[in-house]
């Protein structure tokens, strides 16, 4: 008799998993609209001191970032 009450409960905590999941997920996208608005943002009003990235390749789109906020050279991007 045991073993129909564990399934039941394991169907329970794994139906408790999915829901924190989902809200997991929910929340990942929110974090991540909310950085695209603040990179938004920062490229408009950051006085930009741009580098050199030596470690992309050469065939890289992007090759030089601000050293102050950290954006690459890519208005399109924000």
């Amino acid at each position: 008799m045991s073993k129909p009450i564990e399934c039941e409960k394991l169907c329970n905590e794994n139906q408790k998993y999915k829901y924190e999941i989902v809200e997991m997920r929910e929340k990942i996208l929110q974090l991540e609209e909310q950085i695209k608005t603040n990179e938004k943002i920062i490229w408009k009003n950051c006085e930009h001191v741009w580098e050199y990235d030596t470690t992309t390749g050469q065939y890289e789109r992007n090759r030089y970032y601000c050293k102050k906020c950290k954006l690459w050279r890519n208005f399109s991007m924000y």
